[in-house]
């Protein structure tokens, strides 16, 4: 259900996918 309510909502996705990347990245360089 909460997979279904991300993908209807494009900006929220895009949003948590950045946020993700940054995390991933912030933690590769640390």
């Amino acid at each position: 259900p909460i997979f279904a309510v991300l993908e209807d909502s494009a900006p929220s996705m895009a949003i948590i996918k950045s946020a993700i990347s940054a995390y991933v990245y912030k933690n590769f360089v640390d």
